[in-house]
């Protein structure tokens, strides 16, 4: 798809990972460049990122999914991104369409943690260089 592929040029990323997070769990809730904004905030489009919590529990791959609460995805790269794609949509409509408080909720679980809005911030500036760049 060519959106992919210019997103993947624009942010220096592979145009295989970055058009698998584009095509991820399509629906009409969810843009498919703020899935590629979100995943960028993320890993930096690196299957391999690991974050080590505080509490011991890792955070991996592309969506950086925790070990503790989804260690079924951690081999499977397609239904890493899938899953990705549906979670961030469920977080979505929790927030009755609210990007900043979904965000929030991904990053944090709590849609008004400080650091959560602070990240949600970060992921909502890209998206929308990404969305209103001049390709």
């Amino acid at each position: 798809m060519l959106t992919a592929l210019l997103l993947a040029l624009c942010l220096h990323r592979p145009a295989p990972l970055v058009e698998s997070v584009y095509q991820a769990g399509q629906n009409p809730f969810v843009d498919p460049v703020l899935r590629v904004a979100t995943v960028e905030a993320e890993s930096q489009f690196n299957p391999r990122a690991v974050n080590v919590n505080r509490d011991g529990s890792t955070d991996w791959g592309l969506w950086q999914l925790n070990s503790r609460w989804h260690p079924q995805f951690r081999d499977d790269q397609v239904m890493h991104v899938e899953y990705g794609a549906v979670e961030l949509l469920r977080r979505v409509l929790e927030a009755r369409g609210d990007l900043r408080s979904a965000l929030s909720a991904w990053n944090t679980g709590n849609p008004k943690s400080a650091r959560g809005q602070e990240y949600a911030s970060r992921v909502l500036v890209l998206y929308m260089q990404l969305k209103w760049a001049r390709w």
